[in-house]
């Protein structure tokens, strides 16, 4: 049968023309922020009316938002203002702290650099790298805790978050408390998630690099990603005029977090101090979507290397008010595995990559589906007790993005988890400050040690009319809650820290008659092992040296053997 010559050409180029375009596609298209250009299943101006209805229904002063597909940004917008009592609107660029989603970072950076300055791999020993300063709690954990155990959150330590108080307690010398660090739970067996941990990984980090963590993620994400706006809340200028200012909830009203709080609390850094905005997170979403790669196909981190993170380390169940089932609601999504800084669980099928963040003043959620090359991203100022705005708007935007009709509206997003399980309740405490002391005022007063934790003192502010507990850099007023079976104290946080409060703390009592304070349960400060600080002797008070009589005895007659033993030379 004869066959044109230019239709054997043009079939060919049919053919090859298709190949040459698709192999050039390596990353993510160039972002496309032209909203207009959306698919007709995702309208960006129809959804952001859903969220500017749903924010008023929470309270949340300030929230920006992020949805990616197919390397594409669908939607990158701000909402709300910057503050209570600052009328500025938030936009896509607005920086806000995205909390524990740092976590990813820490992970990205640390495979990275391992993989390419070390010839270690995931599953080497930590003490191949920091050698004999490396000393954990006991000796099975020294010798085995691997870089694994530490992002997957396996080593089965709680978090000592308190820690984070003490001034001299930072990344250079977390290795020097480390060992102090007790736990009741088995290696590898009891999920405890630790930001004291990624605290460990930054330094580590740090070791790797030879740079301070900021300065390493910034020049190896930061800056190859475009993210221009992203900062450190360990570093960053809170005055500066894109920060949204953080509000949390202090006893039923929205208070304004003090930067120096943000500032302190963040000195770990690689657990929770990254500070971005809807448009940078854009960007890294892609990056994680498209394999490492950057807007215009360059690799920043290789597939391989990404693909280590998201494997699959430690089931660690699901999490109140992060997970829905078929048996109540009408899809599926769940998050029971930890791999490296971020969750693994399905959405409607659909793998799913997840991560949240909380921290006083600023909630986030990020979700990827790697599939379809879906990404959400959600950050708000103010509170989200049980991520009950967070968690259903993200999985609203998820289903706009899959262009499928949702299950959520805006009703639904201001009353779930209802109609599907009832909201727990919430109530405000209500402190009452006449309540009296059971003892003098001089029985609380003094100083209080811990092995792990160090001191603390406490002390009558004549203006407060209360006792005042001081540790490191913060302070807390406390207000009497029980007198029976202990008295029991409500810690409520006072200047930097006054967003932060420690709830229960309890004075022990003994002595002959029982009635002596001799120190401190902070249950409030560490809840998995509540640490016992106990009293220190004031020496100006002409307390005996040898006040307990059990050791009088060994130790006179210790003196006088030395006493013999001097005379003895003395003579001979």
């Amino acid at each position: 049968m004869f066959r044109p010559k230019w239709l054997l050409s043009a079939l060919l180029l049919g053919v090859f023309i298709p190949i040459i375009v698709v192999s050039q596609i390596v990353g993510p298209p160039e972002s496309n922020t032209d909203e207009s250009s959306n698919t007709a299943a995702f309208d960006a101006d129809e959804i952001g009316k859903v969220i500017e209805t749903t924010m008023e229904c929470h309270e949340n002063p300030a929230l920006a938002v992020s949805v990616v597909k197919d390397g594409k940004i669908l939607m990158s917008r701000g909402f709300g203002t910057f503050g209570l009592d600052n009328p500025k609107k938030v936009e896509s660029t607005s920086v806000f702290g995205v909390a524990s989603l740092t976590k990813l970072f820490s992970a990205t950076l640390l495979i990275k650099m391992l993989y390419e300055k070390t010839n270690l791999t995931v599953d080497s020993p930590v003490r191949l790298l920091l050698g004999k300063s490396f000393n954990m709690s006991d000796p099975l954990r020294t010798a085995e805790t691997t870089f694994t155990d530490l992002l997957a959150h396996k080593v089965g330590i709680p978090d000592y978050n308190s820690l984070r108080f003490d001034p001299k307690f930072t990344r250079d010398t977390l290795l020097e408390r480390l060992g102090l660090l007790q736990t009741n739970q088995q290696f590898r067996v009891k999920y405890y998630y630790s930001n004291i941990m990624y605290g460990l990984v930054s330094y580590i980090t740090e070791v790797i690099g030879g740079k301070a963590w900021e300065k390493l993620v910034d020049e190896h994400l930061y800056q190859p990603l475009g993210m221009k706006s992203s900062t450190f809340a360990s570093v960053a200028n809170f005055e500066q005029k894109d920060m949204v200012v953080p509000y949390a909830d202090v006893l039923g009203k929205l208070e304004r977090v003090n930067p120096e709080f943000s500032r302190r609390w963040a000195q770990l850094s690689g657990s929770g101090s990254v500070m971005s905005s809807a448009d940078d997170m854009a960007r890294w979403m892609n990056f994680h979507l498209f394999d490492g790669k950057d807007a215009q196909g360059n690799e920043v981190v290789k597939a391989k290397q990404i693909a280590e993170i998201y494997k699959g380390r430690f089931f660690v169940g699901p999490e109140t008010g992060k997970e829905t089932r078929l048996s109540k609601y009408p899809v599926t999504s769940t998050d029971e595995i930890y791999a490296f800084g971020i969750r693994r669980g399905f959405y409607r099928g659909y793998n799913r990559l997840v991560h949240t963040g909380s921290t006083m003043g600023y909630r986030a959620y990020m979700a990827l589906l790697p599939e379809p090359k879906i990404g959400v991203f959600i950050v708000m100022t103010g509170k989200d007790d049980a991520y009950v705005y967070r968690h259903p708007l993200h999985m609203y935007l998820m289903d706009r993005a899959l262009g499928v009709q949702s299950w959520l509206n805006s009703s639904t997003l201001c009353t779930y988890p209802e109609p599907w399980e009832n909201r727990s309740a919430r109530s405000n405490r209500t402190l009452n400050p006449d309540v009296k002391l059971k003892y003098d005022i001089k029985q609380y007063e003094g100083s209080y040690y811990n092995k792990i934790f160090g001191s603390i003192s406490v002390s009558y502010n004549k203006t407060f009319q209360a006792l005042v507990i001081t540790y490191g850099w913060a302070q807390w007023r406390l207000y009497v809650t029980s007198n029976a079976p202990s008295e029991t104290f409500y810690g409520q946080g006072l200047g930097a820290n006054h967003v932060f409060y420690i709830n229960p703390i309890s004075f022990l009592v003994g002595g002959e008659n029982n009635n002596t304070i001799q120190g401190i349960k902070a249950t409030g400060m560490f809840s998995a092992i509540p640490p016992i600080f106990s009293k220190k002797k004031d020496v100006n008070k002409g307390t005996p040296i040898f006040s307990n009589s059990a050791l009088f005895f060994p130790m006179a007659i210790l003196v006088c053997l030395i006493y013999k033993y001097d005379l003895h030379a003395l003579l001979y």
